[in-house]
């Protein structure tokens, strides 16, 4: 591993990747739980628009990873998040933050299919974009506190899953010696 041989460093990518998924998408529903908003994961429009269980499927596109019925029935706001690196930004290439990127990035993505998703992006450095952050506050009510806890599940995810790693590489190195 350590040497550079095998697949592992793209494996763990991917496992930090779905940690940090699975972490604010938990988190988001617990926040929007919380100001009264019935929530649904991975779900994707039926009929009518009514949703429906979603299934992830290679090619196929879940349309809400997080879908919060408001309280009183006022409607209902879809989700798709999505964490971009900063490091995987072509560099010098892209104005803004990895965030405002993965955000136009995720628009263009839903524009003409899913108009009525709304983007819910962060940098893998935390920063979220604001259109995001409005849309979490101002149509979902959301406490900035709430949104910075969202935030922190995050970057904590992102954290443990360093750790693992890092102790993968340690008990790998201290078996061949």
């Amino acid at each position: 591993m350590a040497e550079g041989r095998g697949a592992h460093w793209e494996q763990c990518a991917v496992a930090t990747t779905h940690a940090r998924h699975q972490a604010v998408v938990a988190q988001l529903g617990r926040e929007l739980r919380a100001v009264g908003c019935g929530v649904e994961f991975e779900m994707t429009q039926g009929e009518g628009g009514k949703a429906v269980k979603g299934r992830r499927e290679k090619g196929k596109f879940v349309q809400g990873d997080v879908v919060a019925a408001l309280p009183g029935g006022k409607g209902t706001v879809w989700m798709d998040t999505t964490i971009s690196s900063v490091a995987g930004m072509v560099a010098g290439s892209q104005a803004g933050s990895a965030a405002r990127w993965a955000y136009d990035e995720k628009v263009k993505k839903l524009r003409e299919a899913h108009p009525t998703v709304h983007p819910i992006a962060w940098s893998t450095s935390s920063l979220m974009d604001g259109r995001s952050r409005r849309t979490l506050v101002e149509s979902l009510r959301l406490s900035a506190a709430a949104v910075d806890r969202v935030t922190a599940a995050m970057m904590i995810a992102q954290a443990q899953s360093l750790l693992r790693i890092r102790g993968g590489i340690e008990r790998h190195r201290a078996a061949r010696v």
